[in-house]
């Protein structure tokens, strides 16, 4: 029994032992939930509305398709770079040309061979203007090779264009779609198929909601544990008083501060802080109050480490 005793006791220096941090966390009883991000998603060109997929409470990923405006001369663009750009490919791939001035040198200086060595043979045989005059055919080959090589080289550089061209239409065509920037929830829907839409009209309101921010004040006192990046653990209660030990099994919804105000708020004598929490399930919702507890350890997690640490005295 005294042994028992004695190890409850030690409790506080066995979790401390343990590694697990004693200091208590600092709390802020009143903290909300605000959005991070919400946007106005807009038209990116003119034209009518063929299509609208949102609806209000829908919950989407990023890049997914909300509405559409018609694409037809987009598409007929596009299909049109693309036939340019096969046949550009075709010329810049295509060793035919070269091949066949290749073919024209190799004739004309084997001509040009000939009748110089017939004509050193037999002076009268061949005349010094067919010399000329077949030097000449080959040198014209000669500078025929290098043209069609050049040619060549300018076929892979319209190639290079075309699939510019390509790419170019290919933006303008997905510029007709209407896309989620991140994940989220649409709360509202503006347009409706058949409205004219222009660039920059609204389409439909989106807000994300995998991520939130929590915002509190602090005492001054807390600063020192309240500096960016600190962990916190915001439960989500809103029936909780001051002072109060959450129900067990309240979930809770971990993240970090990321704004510590430099500034002393003049009414309440207080800092604001703000906390990014991840919230993937979409439990959480934008004022919405709990407790948000910043830095500090888990009264749970110390009791467990505590009480395998009696376990393994006995």
């Amino acid at each position: 029994m005294l042994q028992t005793t004695f190890l409850w006791l030690a409790l506080p220096a066995l979790a401390f032992a343990d590694g697990a941090d004693s200091s208590p966390a600092v709390t802020i009883d009143a903290a909300m939930i605000r959005l991070i991000d919400q946007v106005e998603v807009p038209a990116r060109d003119n034209g009518m509305l063929v299509g609208v997929m949102a609806r209000e409470g829908l919950i989407v990923k990023e890049g997914e398709l909300l509405g559409k405006i018609d694409d037809t001369q987009p598409k007929i663009a596009l299909q049109k770079t693309e036939h340019e750009l096969q046949i550009a490919t075709r010329k810049a791939e295509s060793k035919v040309a070269i091949q066949a001035a290749i073919k024209s040198r190799e004739v004309a200086e084997s001509d040009l061979s000939r009748s110089v060595e017939a004509r050193k043979k037999f002076k009268e045989s061949v005349s010094e203007a067919e010399i000329d005059s077949l030097r000449l055919k080959a040198e014209k080959a000669a500078l025929e090779v290098q043209q069609a090589e050049e040619e060549q080289e300018i076929a892979g550089i319209t190639r290079r264009v075309k699939q510019d061209e390509v790419e170019t239409a290919r933006a303008i065509l997905e510029q007709r779609l209407v896309l989620a920037p991140w994940p989220g929830m649409v709360v509202q829907v503006h347009k409706r198929r058949g409205d004219w839409m222009q660039t920059g009209d609204k389409v439909v309101r989106l807000v994300r909601l995998d991520l939130l921010r929590v915002e509190g004040y602090v005492l001054p006192a807390d600063l020192p544990r309240t500096e960016v990046g600190a962990p916190v653990r915001f439960i989500a209660s809103a029936g909780l008083q001051p002072g109060q030990v959450p129900a067990a099994g309240s979930p809770e919804y971990r993240g970090k501060i990321v704004f510590v105000s430099p500034e002393l708020d003049p009414v309440n004598a207080q800092i604001r802080v703000y906390a990014e929490i991840e919230n993937p399930e979409f439990q959480l919702r934008p004022g919405q109050r709990g407790r948000l507890l910043i830095g500090g350890t888990a009264p749970e997690k110390v009791v467990e480490k505590t009480a395998k640490a009696v376990q393994a005295k006995k």
